[in-house]
């Protein structure tokens, strides 16, 4: 397993989890919440973001740990690459909903602005700054809290992870990491709270755990890797910690981390029912066009519910209700395949244009 090394098992997953979010957020509706209830699972959907996390903090480690111990031009590449691949898309529903609500204040529909659509709160989503604890409650597009702290993990942590790989026994880094997690799990338990309700005060927390726990996977990945029967093995184990998780007791969630982390190691180089549900070539094709069901879906909600209060049409019947859920699932993924290739790919390949290390910059 090395850097530039095709992981397609790993892109499947990223559709799993982009449509499992999707679905929770969708289900809340209105004119659907009174008549779809996708079960316990679905209402766990809070649990992808962990998988994500701690996702990325693999994919980084596994992209860049060795090239930035090089010179500063790689840092620069980067840190472009990052930017190139999560702003785009966050700048577009941004700038859409800002049209709407502050075009919308101007005309006199919005007096005053609802409380998650606030200027101030405007300018620090555009700043990716909306999960630094600058905020008081989820707002605008509300999913892209966690591309905000992913931003965080972008410049501070995966610097950090690179020393600690350097410096760092397996053994220590998976301690490290699990302890970071399970302290996280526990504090919140003791104040009532769960790990998946944390987007605001305790977002920087949450992906520094998940991202430790990427990082640590990708060093059992790198050195133990696991034959097909037993990564095949570990993805059904995981898969049904997870599910057992959302529906027993609540302070079973302290074992997402570590499932996350079987998850994803078992996906690294994956078995025959890895590669047959995580990498045939639907759920790749959905994982490249992941992050736009992740971005697209709040603001389709957002703005669907505009429009069913303004034609009062909030009392739905169980099938129309229905409907709407499947009409909007099926507009956020036709949405998202459309904007992948009109405005995401085309868009990160221009911002990586202006890398230091570009082919046209000399230097690559």
């Amino acid at each position: 397993m090395t850097p530039g090394t095709t992981l397609p098992a790993l892109t499947g997953l990223r559709a799993y989890a982009a449509v499992w979010v999707m679905l929770l957020h969708l289900q809340y509706s209105l004119g659907v919440r009174p008549h779809v209830d996708l079960g316990a699972f679905v209402a766990h959907g809070f649990w992808a973001v962990d998988i994500f996390f701690v996702l990325s903090g693999f994919i980084l480690c596994l992209t860049y740990a060795g090239r930035l111990e090089a010179r500063w031009p790689v840092y620069v590449d980067y840190l472009l690459a990052r930017f190139a691949r999560i702003y785009p898309l966050h700048l577009l529903t941004l700038l859409l909903l800002g049209a709407v609500y502050f075009g919308g204040h101007l005309l006199g529909h919005f007096q005053p602005l609802p409380a998650g659509f606030r200027p101030d709160q405007f300018l620090a989503n555009l700043g990716l700054l909306h999960a630094w604890s600058t905020v008081d409650r989820l707002n605008w597009n509300y999913p892209s809290w966690s591309i905000s702290a992913e931003w965080f993990a972008y410049l501070l942590l995966l610097p950090a992870a690179v020393w600690l790989l350097r410096r760092s026994a397996s053994w220590a880094l998976v301690a490290l990491a699990l302890g970071a997690w399970f302290a996280l799990a526990f504090a919140l338990l003791r104040q009532g709270q769960a790990i998946g309700e944390q987007h605001v005060s305790w977002a920087l927390p949450r992906i520094t755990a998940g991202f430790l726990l990427g990082c640590a996977t990708f060093r059992l990945a790198r050195h133990y890797p696991l034959t097909p029967r037993v990564a095949d093995a570990m993805l059904l184990a995981s898969i049904g910690l997870i599910v057992v998780a959302a529906y027993a007791a609540a302070e079973l969630e302290v074992l997402i981390g570590p499932a996350s982390m079987a998850l994803v190691w078992a996906l690294a180089n994956p078995g025959r029912w890895g590669r047959r549900v995580f990498a045939d070539r639907g759920a790749v094709y959905w994982g490249e066009r992941s992050y736009a069901i992740y971005m697209l879906h709040a603001p389709v909600q957002i703005l669907i519910n505009l429009l069913l209060l303004r034609a009062g049409l909030v009392d739905l019947s169980r099938a129309a209700g229905w409907l709407l859920f499947g009409g909007q699932v099926l507009l956020v993924l036709g949405l998202s395949a459309w904007v992948y290739y009109a405005v995401e790919a085309p868009a990160r390949r221009a911002i990586r244009r202006l890398s230091p290390l570009a082919p046209d910059g000399g230097t690559r």
